[in-house]
């Protein structure tokens, strides 16, 4: 069979967050994923779209073939840089928001609906460190001592790694 998904229809919603209004500038797209394993991470963007309406649907051009298997489409909402901290939304979709060609031609999906999904809001501030030890400025500390660090907000441990981390000499 020659079974196609060709669309996927977002809505997205201000939730009106701490931040107040959401506006289309601080969306910088809504993107579709493949996914084998429904997961987010190493999977395959079949559709993107940078235009996103806010309070009507965004219609995603999708290209992808279904095979056998089974897949999982995961939609991302990315924020751009002039996000403003705080404010919130909600994705949301319509019944038959997904739609396919080929020979299966027909529209599928079951409404997600505003009460049944989270807010997402917004987080512009980077952690900021509140203690440590050795304390900042330290002297004459043996280089067997443990380095801990203790910051204002949580991180996403898979963010942690060599790359992102700097010691210096003071």
């Amino acid at each position: 069979a020659n079974n196609t998904i060709t669309q996927v229809a977002v809505t997205i919603l201000d939730a009106v967050g701490a931040g107040g209004t959401i506006t289309t500038a601080e969306l910088a797209n809504l993107k579709v994923y493949k996914s084998t394993d429904n997961v987010l991470g190493g999977d395959s963007v079949v559709g993107t779209q940078t235009t996103v309406n806010i309070g009507s649907a965004t219609n995603i051009s999708v290209t992808d073939t279904l095979g056998a298997a089974s897949s999982f489409y995961i939609v991302t909402v990315a924020t751009s840089a002039s996000a403003t901290n705080n404010r919130a939304l909600k994705a949301t979709m319509a019944a038959s928001a997904i739609t396919f060609g080929g020979d299966g031609a027909a529209t599928l999906g079951t409404a997600l609906v505003s009460g049944a999904v989270q807010a997402l809001t917004i987080d512009t501030v980077a952690p900021a460190l509140t203690s440590s030890v050795p304390p900042n400025a330290a002297t004459n500390v043996p280089a067997s001592t443990a380095i801990t660090v203790t910051l204002n907000d949580n991180l996403t441990q898979s963010t942690v790694h060599p790359g992102n981390i700097t010691l210096t000499t003071g």
